[in-house]
């Protein structure tokens, strides 16, 4: 159940950020992969339904679903106008798939789940592509909620989120 979890805790209690939050859970004995096509007919329906601009379409997610967030914006293109990865992970020789979309990832250093060298390589392997990835690395706390809930309580990306837009 994700009431009170992540996003959608940040979208019910901040009147200030219009934004419609989709948020799709990979079952458990599935990957990112195996559903990318029926999250993003999700993504699709929702869009038609409610009138969302199909310019301002980001995407983000924790742990898991940062994973979710590298494979999604890897793997389309033209879909998203900018990423938002926490604490996830992904191959790194994907980072050519991913330098035409704003990223901006954070990571905790102490993240004892998904250590902080899985977000490292992926910027790395961004800017060694010509990508030009902003990086959050926190200290402090390691990978439970802590790292989500300090990055969706930053007005700055939401910010950030509101200067990205594809043109149609």
């Amino acid at each position: 159940m994700l009431d009170d979890y992540g996003l959608i805790r940040v979208a019910e209690r901040e009147a200030a950020y219009r934004y419609a939050v989709v948020a799709p859970q990979c079952p458990a004995d599935l990957m990112w992969p195996d559903i990318r096509q029926s999250t993003l007919s999700i993504l699709d329906a929702v869009i038609k339904k409610h009138a969302i601009d199909k310019g301002r379409v980001f995407l983000t997610g924790f742990s898991m679903g940062g994973n979710g967030v590298w494979d999604l914006a890897a793997k389309t293109n033209g879909i998203f106008a900018a990423a938002a990865p926490i604490a996830g992970w992904y191959n790194k020789d994907e980072a050519v798939h991913l330098t035409s979309i704003p990223i901006w990832a954070f990571h905790c250093e102490e993240d004892d789940v998904v250590p902080i060298t899985e977000t490292e390589s992926m910027v790395q392997a961004l800017t060694d592509h010509k990508g030009s990835p902003r990086f959050t690395r926190y200290q402090g706390f390691g990978h439970q909620h802590s790292v989500m809930y300090e990055t969706y309580s930053n007005p700055a990306l939401y910010t950030w989120f509101e200067r990205n837009r594809i043109d149609s």
